[in-house]
């Protein structure tokens, strides 16, 4: 085992899209608290509601952007954070206090910032509850706790596909492709 080599033929992964991930890790950890606030929101959400997020399989069998939760995906676009990237680069030891004193929010660009909420209809037959989505995107609107972005919310039925892991179809509830929820 000690003398094998790593097979690398047939990994690659699309330029720039580890510098992404990456990028999106250091905006989570500057903003720790705010995603915090998100994530007990939508747990709350999922515990009041009849709405479920994706299973950790599901995360694992078809994730492939910066963060996944059960209930959103973030990934950034850009380089209104490449100033984060830099400073870990520099120094991957790099500390979150170390971090947040390199972070400008000022030159943070929300809408390059993809804050993706993708929930799905906890009943099997169950169509997506129109009241239960805007009651979701007026929150989201509302809310001064949440981190910076461009939200996109989608409420799905039941049925997620296998392979890529989404679950938008005819009947999905969206808000975020033409209209996304900007927060500064």
């Amino acid at each position: 085992m000690q003398d094998e080599k790593p097979v690398l033929e047939g990994v690659w992964s699309q330029e720039g899209q580890v510098e992404q991930a990456i990028q999106t890790s250091l905006y989570r950890m500057v903003n720790e608290e705010a995603f915090n606030q998100l994530d007990k929101y939508l747990e709350e959400v999922v515990q009041n509601k009849p709405v479920v997020g994706k299973t950790e399989e599901a995360i694992e069998n078809t994730g492939a952007v910066g963060l996944m939760t059960p209930y959103y995906y973030a990934d950034v676009a850009g380089d209104s954070l490449k100033h984060l990237y830099n400073a870990y680069m520099d120094k991957p030891q790099i500390t979150k206090e170390e971090l947040q004193e390199v972070y400008q929010p000022d030159i943070v660009e929300p809408e390059k910032i993809f804050i993706t909420i993708q929930l799905f209809m906890e009943e099997k037959q169950a169509q997506p509850d129109e009241k239960i989505f805007e009651e979701i995107c007026k929150h989201i609107e509302k809310s001064t706790e949440f981190p910076s972005g461009s939200y996109g919310i989608f409420l799905n039925d039941n049925m997620i596909s296998k392979s890529s892991g989404n679950g938008n179809k005819d009947n999905t509830l969206e808000r975020g492709l033409v209209d996304p929820i900007i927060k500064h």
